[in-house]
Formats: C-alpha cells, sequence, structure tokens
C-alpha cells in the first residue's frame, strides 16, 4: 500500500491493513516545492554538544518550540485549517519567535484518506483541495521550512485520538491489537526516506509519552530482545535505540528524541548512562524528552507553586521523605533552579501563573 493509499480505519481495524506488515516499498522523497532561505538552512543538520543543541556554525540552537496539534488527533489534519490559511498560520509561528514546530502524527493518519468534511476551510485553502491527510501534513512541512520555522516529527499516537490516561495508545505498539512493533519500524523509516530532502526537519520524536497498557507495563533495561515479554513488561530502551538505528540509516544527522516513561514515572538517570542502551551510539544526536506539568515535573519534583490549596503538610511529609526531590535538576540551589528553570523553561518558579 502506498502512502497515499486512500482506505479508512474504522474501530479495531488492523491498522496495517489485512495483507500483513507494510513496508512501504514505493515512498518517495517529497519536494520543497519552493526554496528555503539559503543562510537559515545552512545551519543545518543539528547536533548536540553536552546540555544544548548547535547548529552547523557551532552556535546554539536553543528550542523555541510549539507544538501544533490535530493530525495525530480524530481529524488527522493540523488544527486551524478551518479557520485559516496554512501560509498565515506558519508565518504567524515565525512572528510569534518560535523557531520550531514539534509535528504530532498517528499512525492510523498516515493510512487516511481525504480529511473529514469541516476539518479544511477549502476557500482559505484551496490547494490542499483534494490531498490526503499524509499530503496536507507534507504541506504542512513544506510550509513552515518557507516561513524558516524547523520541524520536529513526532509519533504522538497509534489511532488518531486524544492520547491521555493509559488507552490503547499507551505503547509503540498494541499487544492486544495487531499493531506490532515491527509496524512502527516501518512507519518511522517511511517517515524518514519521505522528508529526507527537507533539511529543516531536523528531528525524529520517536513516540509521545509512554504508559502502560492494561497488564503491559514499560520497562527502561539494557537488555531483552523481544517487544513483549512473558510479564507483559516491554523494554521502551531496546525498543527506542532499535528505532534510532534504523532512522539513523536513513538520515544519520537527524536529532533523536527519546521521552521517558511516565508511568510508572523515573527520572533521567538511565537514559542518559554512559555506556548505555542510547550512548555513546547516540552522542550528537540524543534529545531525552521529559514533559513538566504541575503535577509532576521532571522527575518527582513538584514546585510549590503547583500544589493544591491546603496541602501544605502533605507535600512538606512527602519532601522530608525524599518522594519529591529536585534530583533531576542537579540538586541547585534555589536562585541558581530559578535562573535554570527560566533561561529553559521561561517560567519562574515563584510565578503564581
Amino acid at each position: 500500500m502506498a502512502p497515499t493509499d486512500e482506505s479508512p480505519l474504522n474501530g479495531d481495524s488492523p491498522i496495517a491493513g489485512t495483507s500483513g506488515l507494510e513496508t512501504w516499498s514505493n515512498v518517495v522523497p517529497i519536494g520543497l516545492r519552493g526554496c528555503l532561505s539559503g543562510s537559515w538552512a545552512r545551519q543545518f543538520p543539528l547536533s548536540t554538544k553536552g546540555r544544548h543543541i548547535i547548529n552547523m556554525f557551532g552556535e546554539r540552537f536553543k528550542l523555541k518550540g510549539v507544538n501544533w496539534y490535530g493530525a495525530s488527533d480524530v481529524l488527522h489534519v493540523v488544527g486551524g485549517l478551518d479557520k485559516q490559511s496554512l501560509e498565515v498560520i506558519c508565518q504567524s509561528v515565525y512572528d510569534l519567535g518560535f523557531n520550531v514546530v514539534r509535528l504530532p502524527f498517528s499512525n492510523e493518519m498516515l493510512r487516511q484518506g481525504l480529511p473529514p468534511e469541516g476539518s479544511i476551510d477549502y476557500t482559505l485553502n484551496p490547494r490542499l483541495r483534494g490531498l490526503t491527510c499524509l499530503q496536507v501534513y507534507d504541506e504542512v512541512i513544506r510550509t513552515l521550512g518557507r516561513s524558516n520555522v524547523a520541524v520536529i516529527v513526532n509519533n504522538h499516537t497509534t489511532f488518531g485520538e486524544f492520547c491521555g490516561p493509559p488507552s490503547r495508545n499507551s505503547l509503540w505498539f498494541d499487544p492486544y491489537g495487531s499493531f506490532t512493533e515491527e509496524q512502527w519500524l516501518q512507519d518511522w523509516e517511511m517517515i524518514a526516506r519521505r522528508y529526507e530532502r527537507c533539511p529543516h526537519v531536523v528531528g525524529f520524536d520517536l513516540r509521545n509519552e509512554i504508559r502502560p497498557r492494561k497488564s503491559h507495563w514499560p520497562t527502561w533495561r539494557s537488555s531483552g530482545s523481544s517487544a513483549d515479554d512473558l510479564q507483559g513488561r516491554c523494554n521502551w530502551a531496546r525498543a527506542a535505540r532499535l528505532a534510532a538505528m534504523r532512522l539513523g540509516a536513513i538520515n544519520p544527522k537527524a536529532l533523536v528524541v527519546v521521552e521517558r516513561i511516565v508511568w510508572p514515572q523515573r527520572g533521567l538517570d538511565a537514559m542518559a548512562e554512559m555506556p548505555g542502551p542510547l550512548l555513546p551510539a547516540l552522542k550528537g544526536r540524543l534529545v531525552l524528552g521529559a514533559h513538566m506539568y504541575s503535577w509532576s515535573g521532571p522527575g518527582r519534583f513538584v514546585p510549590h507553586w503547583s500544589e493544591p490549596q491546603n496541602t501544605g503538610c502533605f507535600f512538606g511529609l512527602l519532601r522530608s521523605l525524599g518522594v519529591i526531590a529536585k534530583k533531576n535538576y542537579g540538586d541547585m540551589g534555589p536562585e541558581e533552579l530559578r535562573a535554570q528553570v527560566a533561561s529553559e523553561l521561561a517560567g519562574p518558579l515563584s510565578s503564581e501563573r
């Protein structure tokens, strides 16, 4: 089945179709259809040096990014196309000071036909008429590049729907369905080949926050060969490394974003272990992802401003017992920690917002 196949996916139907493993043998890299700014595009590809991301000139490229939802959700296209033209939205992203977009997709979206009715206003976006959901995704990537905005492609979900609590989107494969780890890998290889001529596609975010799927709990182990062992434990370390190696065979200079396991929540120490499952193999390319919410933060650190009212004693007890800690911030002092968070996340801990 080619990437533009228009067979819809409903319910728990096999995402890979009825013919078994889908290898995307006919994929062709997309062209840019317009020139990128030469002075801007010459800084790619990016790489990592210590905790910083740098460009080809050795200058720090701080990811001032925004997540553009939609293509991983029920409509299978980015949000806003029913309200404004793609060109205006992309230019607005740049004008607001962002230099990168995290662009989620679902594995289901890759196989969708035309977008659902009402998801795109074709009077505002006439050139999107007749395109499949994947082809609309192509146009988003092209237009962001022409607006001097880089892209990190993110495999957000398997099925096109909200990714929240533990669900059929929790893992990178579905242990209760037909979507296998190998199909996930094949889909990623297709994405890498499809955008290999787009220098502003600077990274691949392998999977959104990993969660349990019923009795199948994700783990981070340095050893293990199967996607799912007899105890129902799924080794995310092995899967992430395998995906990174396959992507590296196609685009050896792209960043690889590996997100931590969310449930059970763990720190980043094991992911940054040297030697370990990811390093030194991904040295210069590895970016570790830890989503920060008011109830979690990196590791198990809960800032004071995020505590619900009248719970100070309870959280104080958790801190005294070491359940809540600043471990993943490097045990910084209060002032150093405040400056660090403001530099990286633009949100001082003293803020009430």
